[in-house]
């Protein structure tokens, strides 16, 4: 008598930093927008507060790191909060 049994593995290591990779890329679209921009999306205050941030840096590499950490805010939201982003990103 052999079981089988069915792991749900979830999504694997490429497809996770596919989806890292994208919101990476969208936290550099968001830091790019204006302060009045970045002030009608559906964020929280201190995300908010972050990406108002991005105009004040120079550097090219705390850019960098800048725009890396707010991609790593990022992957803390759900779908629908992507979701919601995109499509206000699209009205704007």
């Amino acid at each position: 008598m052999e079981e089988e049994f069915e792991f749900d593995e979830g999504p694997s290591k490429s497809e996770m930093k596919r989806q890292m990779l994208a919101r990476q890329a969208l936290a550099k679209t968001l830091s790019e927008l204006s302060k009045d921009a970045i002030k009608t999306l559906p964020i929280d205050e201190d995300f908010m507060e972050k990406l108002l941030e991005t105009s004040k840096i120079k550097s090219f590499n705390a850019l960098k790191r800048h725009t890396l950490y707010l991609g790593k805010i990022i992957r803390g939201y759900s779908e629908e909060e992507i979701q919601a982003i995109h499509s206000r990103l699209d009205a704007i």
